[in-house]
């Protein structure tokens, strides 16, 4: 029990360096999240328009 009560703050100190941490990480690399963020959607979107395309050929190989 004492243990505990004394570990406690320890986790509350854990717990705000890790959100100070993630501030400065937001802060320093927003913009490079933004790129990131912006390049797997643009990833996603072309994979979605390759499968519509390989969708249409395979169709298209169907009716010949």
């Amino acid at each position: 029990m004492l243990k505990l009560i004394s570990s406690e703050p320890l986790a509350i100190y854990k717990g705000s360096e890790l959100a100070l941490s993630i501030k400065q990480i937001s802060r320093h690399e927003r913009y490079e999240g933004l790129l990131i963020l912006q390049f797997v959607l643009r990833l996603q979107s072309l994979n979605h328009h390759w499968h519509l395309n390989q969708s249409n050929i395979s169709t298209q190989k169907d009716h010949y």
